[in-house]
């Protein structure tokens, strides 16, 4: 149905069902004080990242099992080096990764904190998209980790999939788990605050599969349904639906359109060329959050960048614990730096759209931390494969 990919109330159920409390409707969380904190507000203390099964069918990688240390080596590494030296880093990998894997992370984390959880991979298979295994919220001031609804099984839309991220999701967070009353991936939602409120944006993908889940239970419901789920999933937060058409397969994703760097700033991705689906979508966006009322910065790509999702708002902003410095790790793509630059990225290393996306983050007072990129041949980017936790 649609391209790669991956709702509060399981969780939350599961505690108070502990706690001998009853619950008459899963629906646990109308009356809650849930929260969460838009990402432009972490401070990148913890990060959550999962190394792709070579193994397992749903391993979200093309990359053949002969060159998978070493693309997951790079992949991460770069990423794992661009860290504040106080991030703890929570990487699941499967009971097959090789210990070598491992330890060659683990000494590029140097002093950082570094909690491996291994998974049996004959009870799930771990892909390499950690932004789509769940949203870090508080509910009643307690830390939970939301979880997108189960899917039902006749639901074609990566069911074995998410299933899989249910599970290791559970391994992971443990008992902080809480089950949404939609389905959702991830780098399918952004969160920002305005006037003290929560703002949700979701992706329309995520409406129509929401749609398609609820149906196969036998309940009807509309996309404005979905957003009175959502809302109250979220304490009553506002919610805005991008776009009213099924996501582009390589704009599947709304942190492949834009990215939230304050309550009144976002840098969006903008194509330069003939018109097409892609072109038209961005455009769309860019417009709903200018209605909104949002500075609008754009970083230019081209339709074969968006095709080969070489996308470079595809980012992770976040506050310095130390300094109170804004800073976003953005990637690089190869052809985007001048010659064989060693050792880490700097400005002068840049070229053409890096070099551009470098200065619009500056431009709107982020210091930018570029690195090379090499999740994009397998359908992602940065933001895509580290979930900032706070």
């Amino acid at each position: 149905m649609f391209e790669r990919t991956s709702s509060v109330a399981a969780v939350v159920a599961f505690a108070l069902v502990a706690q001998g409390i009853a619950l008459a409707d899963s629906r646990v969380l109308t009356n809650l004080n849930v929260q969460v904190r838009p990402e432009y507000e972490r401070a990148l203390k913890r990060v959550y990242m999962s190394v792709p099964d070579p193994h397992g069918e749903s391993r979200g990688t093309a990359v053949g099992p002969h060159r998978h240390v070493q693309f997951v080596q790079q992949a991460y590494a770069e990423l794992i080096g661009a860290l504040p030296d106080y991030t703890s880093i929570d990487l699941a990998v499967s009971d097959a990764a090789q210990q070598a894997l491992v330890d060659t992370l683990r000494g590029v984390a140097g002093p950082r904190p570094f909690r491996v959880h291994v998974v049996d991979r004959l009870h799930a298979d771990l892909d390499m998209w950690a932004q789509d295994l769940s949203e870090r919220v508080t509910v009643d001031g307690e830390e939970r980790f939301l979880v997108p609804m189960a899917i039902d099984e006749n639901v074609s839309y990566n069911g074995k999939l998410a299933e899989s991220r249910q599970r290791v999701a559970r391994i992971v967070f443990d008992d902080r788990i809480v089950e949404a009353d939609f389905l959702f991936e991830g780098g399918n939602l952004a969160f920002d605050r305005v006037a003290g409120r929560t703002r949700v944006f979701i992706g329309y993908n995520d409406v129509l599969l929401t749609i398609e889940n609820y149906k196969r239970r036998g309940r009807s419901l509309n996309a404005d349904a979905v957003v009175r789920l959502v809302s109250d999933d979220f304490g009553g937060a506002e919610v805005i639906v991008m776009g009213r058409e099924q996501q582009s397969p390589f704009l599947f994703h709304l942190d492949q359109t834009f990215i939230l760097l304050g309550p009144d700033l976002a840098v969006v991705n903008r194509i330069v060329g003939p018109p097409s689906r892609e072109r038209r979508q961005l455009e769309n966006a860019a417009a709903t959050l200018k209605s909104l009322g949002y500075r609008i910065h754009f970083i230019d790509h081209t339709q074969a960048d968006v095709e080969g999702y070489r996308v470079s708002i595809n980012a992770v902003p976040f506050v310095d614990e130390k300094t109170g410095q804004k800073k976003v790790i953005f990637p690089v793509f190869p052809g985007e730096a001048k010659g064989t630059p060693q050792g880490r990225l700097t400005r002068e290393d840049l070229k053409g759209k890096s070099l551009a996306a470098y200065e619009a983050y500056e431009k709107v007072g982020y210091a930018p931390i570029p690195i090379r990129d090499f999740a994009h041949i397998v359908g992602g980017n940065t933001h895509c494969i580290a979930n900032v936790l706070n």
